[in-house]
């Protein structure tokens, strides 16, 4: 656990922080968040369509697209031959009722030998891309209230500057996802700073309510 001491120095500079900056940090991904909270059904019969379509951004993409990495790209050719499993595969990484990191691991390591039938019939499919950073960004999309987008080198820089304790080399999602709820609990406690927050988006409408970008945010603006 870090100094809470230490951490409400930071939080006291972070209002200026934001402030001072051009454009608001990560709002590729508040976007993204707005846009799949209303498209994303998984009940849809057309899962295949609806995929596509949840996974986009007015703003960026770089999410899930970019120089050799091509996620979204490869779940929909996953879809062209498995559309079926992969929507299991959804709602078991949905489902809170078990345990988070055997899901990312479920989730991923299905990937993989779906990578590997698929890419009989489709040759050019090179990799999959679905590491823990792509998943647990499905998990942020999903529910922006109970989980964050994946930082671990700023996370990392952060808990050091804020005194933590005996940081593990190998930080699991488990304890990220952990000490990230710590921090937006902490972060989103003062009204002010969260109504003044919202106030800084081109767009009410991207502004999501509760979302823990809130957290990475600030996390990211510790130096």
């Amino acid at each position: 656990m870090f100094s809470k001491a230490v951490f409400d120095q930071y939080l006291d500079k972070f209002p200026a922080i934001l402030m001072s900056r051009d454009d608001l940090p990560n709002l590729h991904m508040w976007d993204a968040q707005q846009h799949f909270a209303k498209v994303w059904d998984i009940e849809r019969l057309d899962f295949d369509v609806m995929y596509a379509e949840s996974l986009h951004s007015d703003i960026s993409n770089r999410l899930w697209t970019g120089v050799d990495y091509h996620p979204k790209e490869s779940m929909m050719t996953f879809l062209k031959y498995e559309k079926e499993f992969i929507r299991s595969m959804f709602r078991d990484l949905f489902n809170e009722g078990k345990d988070l990191q055997m899901r990312i691991s479920r989730f991923i390591f299905h990937c993989d030998e779906l990578g590997k039938q698929i890419k009989k019939k489709e040759p050019k499919l090179l990799h999959h891309y679905h590491d823990e950073q792509m998943v647990v960004s499905y998990l942020a999309l999903h529910d922006p209230q109970r989980y964050a987008f994946l930082d671990i080198p700023s996370f990392r820089s952060a808990m050091v500057a804020m005194q933590a304790r005996n940081i593990p080399e190998y930080i699991t999602i488990e304890s990220y996802t952990k000490l990230m709820r710590i921090i937006q609990k902490f972060v989103s406690s003062d009204p002010s700073l969260a109504n003044g927050y919202r106030t800084l988006f081109p767009e009410s409408k991207l502004y999501v309510d509760g979302s823990m970008l809130l957290s990475l945010d600030f996390v990211q603006s510790v130096k």
